[in-house]
């Protein structure tokens, strides 16, 4: 469901999740029904469907505390801020980082760019959006360091997003070889966006839209 998700097969994402979760509730074992919620609310972040990502990431969190597994519960907190922070519930977002700073760190560290960016779409949602950019680009250097491309190339893109129309200076090679037809949208998106070509830039959105990435294909238009 995560790899699905991030290679830009969406559909595909959004179907095994619900069948995983379908499966898990009929057995009983609460934690698929935790896991594949959690996969549902990245799978509905990167479709834009915003309040399904809340719900689902709502549900995890609350099933990975009731299994006493706060490393996991952290990852889902981290997606519950960005959800509420998209939404421009800035609020709830802080309410949801209030949580995650209260679980202890997780010792793995796959998903720190994620708790990176909860925190600075948390700042955006604030009306911050300088802040929030400079903590993105501090979490740019730490994903570099980590080797987590693939969720590197999503910071860029954050950048983005939160208003820097050069953020393709952060582009690495590492960034430019992750596979995928969203990280290709994305890497079309943020070139376009640094030449001011608008062509690339509909291009970009077209591509977005074929995914089924609607907010970001709406952004990019």
């Amino acid at each position: 469901g995560f790899a699905l998700g991030e290679l830009g097969r969406l559909e595909e994402a959004v179907t095994l999740c619900q069948e995983t979760y379908d499966l898990a509730s009929s057995l009983r074992v609460v934690s698929g029904v935790a896991w594949s919620a959690m996969l549902a609310g990245r799978t509905a972040l990167l479709t834009g469907r915003i309040d399904d990502a809340d719900s689902a990431f709502t549900e995890s969190s609350q099933l990975f505390a009731d299994l006493s597994d706060h490393g996991l519960r952290s990852w889902c907190l981290a997606g519950a801020v960005m959800a509420a922070a998209m939404a421009g519930d800035g609020a709830r977002a802080q309410q949801w980082v209030a949580e995650l700073d209260a679980v202890p760190p997780n010792p793995v560290r796959a998903m720190i760019a994620d708790i990176d960016r909860s925190r600075a779409w948390a700042t955006a949602a604030t009306g911050d959006r300088a802040a929030a950019r400079r903590a993105i680009e501090q979490a740019i250097g730490r994903s570099a360091a980590s080797e987590t491309h693939g969720q590197g190339l999503a910071l860029v893109h954050d950048l983005a997003r939160l208003g820097d129309d050069r953020a393709a200076r952060w582009l690495t090679a590492e960034h430019r070889g992750v596979q995928g037809e969203l990280a290709a949208a994305r890497i079309l998106l943020l070139d376009g966006l640094a030449a001011a070509d608008g062509a690339a830039l509909d291009d970009a959105a077209t591509a977005l839209a074929g995914l089924g990435a609607a907010l970001f294909a709406a952004e990019a238009s």
